[in-house]
């Protein structure tokens, strides 16, 4: 952990050292690597799945609101 907190420091320091627009194109590049990093395809984001009927009660206005008229 030690070591890899002191090559992230010294990363910062030479990109601090850069003009804004050279840091610009650093960051824009290591965007690119991360994003070309993970395969397309590979990620799969998760989906909810639920039964076919609502169990959780009535959802009528006046059963949610009552009689304060909203």
């Amino acid at each position: 952990m030690a070591q890899r907190s002191e090559e992230l420091e010294r990363l910062v320091r030479e990109l601090a050292q850069l003009e804004p627009i050279e840091q610009a194109r650093v960051v824009a590049r290591a965007s690119r690597l991360r994003r070309e990093a993970v395969p397309p395809g590979k990620l799969v984001a998760p989906t909810l799945r639920g039964g076919v009927e609502w169990v959780g009660g009535d959802l009528s206005r006046e059963t949610i609101y009552g009689d304060d008229g909203r």
